[in-house]
């Protein structure tokens, strides 16, 4: 049996389903069409699915083929096993396939926020020459974008470092903690930037 050929059947667009192992979490995940997005999984499930798998392909063979090797000896939980073992490398993804900039999505994933961060400042976040923006501000106007796309808001601390690095990529105007308002108190934010209430939504 080519452990290599068995796992890679796992993750087959012609079979109808993707599989990754995101190896910086050592986890799996699986494509679910209903909504696009990846949703995490079990090497049981996987040892399952390549059941499933081979009892299909013996099921389409022809009448005069010996199966007893698919339906019995390629079935047996050792062998499941050590192809999906196998798999974790053949089907290996690394940071970048969910990443803020990645078109691949999984259900509560840390980069969810950062796509959403992308979206909200290129369509929200505007220059304005004099005008102060603050991190509590900004946050709002995420917030609010974020629940109106049906995600929850990431935590304020991590906020404040997410659109951070993105707005002092995308405006080159950096977090500063020495600005004031109109009542000369001192607040974290951007100088020369506004949210615009049509980009909230």
């Amino acid at each position: 049996m080519s452990d290599c050929f068995f796992a890679s059947t796992l993750s087959d667009s012609q079979l109808g389903h993707s599989v990754v192992y995101f190896e910086p979490e050592q986890r799996w995940f699986y494509l679910e069409p209903r909504d696009d997005l990846y949703h995490p999984t079990t090497e049981a499930k996987l040892m399952t699915l390549l059941s499933a798998l081979l009892v299909r392909c013996a099921e389409e063979m022809p009448a005069g083929v010996d199966k007893v090797n698919l339906f019995v000896k390629f079935r047996a939980d050792e062998t499941l096993r050590a192809v999906v073992k196998k798999a974790r490398s053949v089907l290996a993804a690394e940071a970048t396939f969910f990443s803020p900039t990645s078109p691949n999505r999984r259900i509560e994933g840390e980069e969810q926020h950062g796509q959403l961060a992308r979206q909200f400042i290129g369509m929200a976040i505007k220059p304005q020459r004099g005008h102060l923006l603050s991190v509590n501000d900004c946050y709002a106007g995420f917030a609010g974008f974020c629940r109106n796309n049906g995600v929850e808001p990431v935590a304020r601390k991590a906020f404040r470092q997410l659109v951070a690095d993105i707005i002092k990529e995308e405006f080159g105007v950096g977090l500063r903690a020495d600005l004031k308002d109109s009542e000369g108190r001192y607040l974290r934010g951007w100088k020369g930037l506004a949210v615009e209430e049509a980009g909230r939504g």
